[in-house]
């Protein structure tokens, strides 16, 4: 993969992108790496690479022949069979995350063009620039640091990059949540001792209980993530096996409706109505269906709390020429598993 850097601060990137895993995709000449000064390419004996906004305002604007020139050079014009998608770094633009990541990571030419003073010339924008992407809602003085994370967040997902490629399929976000904690030795420091789970040897524990880390991290520190989650079928299944009672939950026209029940919860009198009532007092769900877990059936304690969406089930559309509805999906998940639900429902 190739990646062009268009800067006014070559020299910024030569140490980190110099070192660790980067450098050594280089050097396996899996990832080129190169910076461009446009301010080699202004056109007045200033070398010029800016102006007064037209209009007025303050700070200075990029003008656009210095960078136009570059591109047209290092990454390509328009129509060329090999350009290089350009990417310019403002704050305006698409939030960068893992899976922009791994969508770039799939091009092979990639144009990083940093921005500087207040602005850049709307028409290189327009003529030249393939899409903007923004780090998060802050402005930084240039696009540099901006691009130096996105160069090392991109090369992650390039195989042969890192020294196992399978490690990068437990980062976080790769699949929706924040990873979970890690230990190494010693077993015990400073009186705290690693989870006893981490040594039993029994792998499908260990991994059940990095997933319940992973959703109750992602629920504490990224709530908005969480909302997002759907769970794939094959959690359905792991959670139905286990014996804590759990309950479904939808929100319809400003009322709360209990789709599905397991059987401890099922043998208390009135448990729909005990239900409806303690999940009540915390509050209706928002769009799309809620998994609970409960820990005490007396007091109603809830230990989990999973949004699943309301749409087709992507693993089941993947497997199907005519997918089913969700809850249609989950109801043969949880009887397949001996459980059946006390409710039905269609959309």
């Amino acid at each position: 993969m190739q990646i062009t850097i268009f800067t006014l601060f070559p020299h910024w990137f030569d140490g980190p992108l110099g070192e660790s895993v980067i450098d050594r995709a280089r050097q396996k000449g899996i990832l080129s790496l190169k910076s461009v000064n446009f301010r080699d390419y202004a056109t007045d004996k200033h070398n010029s690479v800016d102006g007064p906004p037209y209009g007025g305002g303050g700070g200075m604007v990029l003008r656009p022949e210095p960078i136009c020139a570059a591109l047209d050079e290092h990454a390509g014009k328009r129509g060329d069979a090999d350009r290089a998608h350009v990417i310019y770094l403002s704050p305006k633009g698409r939030r960068f995350d893992q899976r922009m990541a791994i969508e770039l990571a799939q091009r092979p030419r990639l144009a990083l063009v940093c921005g500087h003073y207040e602005a850049l010339d709307q028409r290189v924008i327009d003529s030249r620039v393939d899409e903007e992407v923004s780090l998060g809602d802050f402005v930084m003085t240039g696009g540099e640091i901006a691009a130096m994370a996105i160069v090392d967040a991109v090369a992650r997902m390039i195989p042969g990059t890192l020294g196992n490629d399978s490690s990068a399929l437990t980062d976080s976000f790769m699949n929706g949540l924040l990873e979970g904690p890690h230990f190494t030795r010693p077993e015990v420091f400073e009186g705290a001792a690693i989870p006893p789970v981490l040594t039993s040897g029994n792998h499908a524990a260990v991994a059940t209980w990095r997933e319940e880390q992973s959703l109750a991290i992602t629920r504490e520190r990224r709530p908005e993530l969480y909302d997002g989650l759907a769970l794939e079928p094959e959690t359905i299944r792991r959670l139905a096996r286990r014996a804590r009672p759990f309950a479904v939950f939808r929100r319809r026209n400003d009322a709360l409706e209990v789709l599905f029940a397991s059987a401890a919860i099922r043998r208390l009198p009135d448990w729909q109505e005990r239900l409806l009532s303690q999940r009540s007092k915390a509050g209706l769900p928002g769009t799309g269906w809620r998994w609970v877990e409960f820990t005490d059936l007396q007091s109603g304690d809830e230990i989990a709390d999973r949004r699943i969406l309301a749409r087709e089930a992507e693993a089941s559309a993947r497997q199907e020429s005519s997918p089913r509805p969700f809850w249609l999906y989950l109801r043969e998940s949880l009887r397949a598993q001996g459980i059946n639900p006390t409710l039905d429902c269609a959309e």
